[in-house]
């Protein structure tokens, strides 16, 4: 992954900005707008996927038919366990809101426009992006990215920090956390979830989370426990998402 400083050189690229036909209504989630090269496509972020993956008919629009993409270099998997069909891997340039970057991306058979893996969101250096969806933006290597969210009722809510803190060498700390909510909630007789860490967050911290059941109507903060097992301090940093509860 790195900055682009001569784009003209990598596949697809093109005079005209080309925006496609969205055939579908966007699903409950979190998006980014970009591009990939000169096409404007809609990113989706919360999927969990650990590459980065462009859907066939966005590359189509980039290179002829006839233009071949590389050999296979990996056996997808999708949510339900079935297979994804991969036409391959290529290098692109990806815009992030702000962000520019020429990334290797996987070519394959999905319903989405693009999905954004953690091979990006995992930041230079091994430092992860920060996710703080009560900002609607996703810090990426000290940039801001604007992000834009859809109902997402049914799905697992997120859960965020609720405030600053510092988590001490060699102890358990009582961490204070917002669980995301919906208008329903309020007349909910079943409000009991279960908390559990996110990828983002094992990549970011080298923390340990127990999964933790919590009531999400009994205050408008819930309580879980992390350990620090290692000799030095770790901070987090209020509106970051750090677990997920069903």
């Amino acid at each position: 992954m790195g900055h682009s400083s001569k784009s003209e050189e990598f596949l697809g690229r093109e005079k005209d900005i080309i925006r496609l036909e969205r055939p579908r209504q966007l699903a409950d989630g979190v998006y980014i707008k970009g591009k990939v090269n000169n096409i404007f496509v809609i990113f989706t972020t919360d999927t969990r996927a650990t590459r980065t993956i462009v859907s066939k008919r966005v590359f189509d629009q980039l290179v002829p038919a006839n233009r071949h993409v590389l050999r296979k270099t990996a056996c997808l998997i999708g949510e339900g366990g079935a297979p994804i069909k991969e036409e391959g891997q290529v290098k692109l340039e990806l815009y992030l809101g702000p962000v520019n970057l020429i990334q290797g991306v996987i070519v394959a058979d999905i319903e989405d426009e693009a999905l954004l893996g953690y091979d990006i969101l995992s930041g230079k250096q091994g430092r992860p992006a920060d996710i703080l969806l009560s900002e609607n933006k996703i810090v990426l290597d000290g940039q801001e990215i604007p992000v834009f969210q859809i109902g997402r009722t049914g799905r697992a809510r997120q859960v965020i920090v609720a405030e600053d803190m510092t988590l001490p060498p060699l102890a358990e700390a009582v961490v204070k956390v917002f669980v995301e909510r919906f208008e329903s909630d309020d007349s909910d007789l079943q409000a009991d979830y279960v908390v559990e860490p996110i990828e983002n967050f094992k990549l970011r911290y080298p923390l340990q989370m127990a999964s933790t059941l919590v009531d999400i109507n009994q205050s408008p903060t819930c309580v879980i426990r992390l350990l620090n097992p290692f000799t030095t301090e770790f901070k987090l940093r209020q509106d970051a998402v750090i677990g997920s509860a069903k």
